[in-house]
């Protein structure tokens, strides 16, 4: 038996959930266990939950002063809720973190078959940096610099 939080309790159900609504693509690890385990213990988190339910997450990492870059390693939220606008919160939450930590950047791989992910994200202000099948690497800039490609409405949001 673990010795777990609710919350963590919670986001380790979601992922779960997930995994089987995807059909076992949302992680393509050997040991989603193991993965999920890491990710509790090193990530940072933001959370939506109710008293019973995790509704949603984002796990990332921003604290590596190796790096200047952040890096969601998960995003997910519950199908319920989804198309309310939380997401784009959740993700300002991570940016502000981030920009706290001193990071310039913000990544995130993504699947390339999803589509409502990789829309958002593009909304959200993010692009297209590497593709390694069936995954996409995508980046928000978080320092805005003279020749920055970010489009103006997401500028003047900063």
């Amino acid at each position: 038996m673990r010795n777990l939080s609710s919350w963590q309790d919670g986001v380790r159900s979601l992922i779960w959930e997930e995994q089987h609504r995807q059909a076992g693509r949302l992680l393509l690890v050997d040991d989603v266990e193991a993965y999920i385990d890491k990710i509790l213990i090193n990530a940072d988190f933001l959370c939506l939950h109710t008293s019973d339910k995790c509704l949603g997450f984002v796990a990332y990492y921003c604290r590596d002063t190796s790096t200047p870059d952040a890096f969601i390693t998960l995003f997910i939220l519950a199908p319920e809720i989804r198309g309310s606008g939380l997401a784009a919160s959740l993700l300002t939450g991570v940016t502000m973190q981030s920009r706290q930590h001193n990071c310039s950047r913000l990544t995130l791989w993504v699947n390339k078959n999803n589509a409502g992910a990789l829309r958002f994200y593009q909304r959200q202000g993010f692009r297209f940096c590497e593709s390694k099948e069936p995954m996409l690497l995508m980046e928000l800039p978080l320092c805005f610099e003279k020749d920055s490609t970010l489009p103006f409405s997401k500028l003047m949001e900063s």
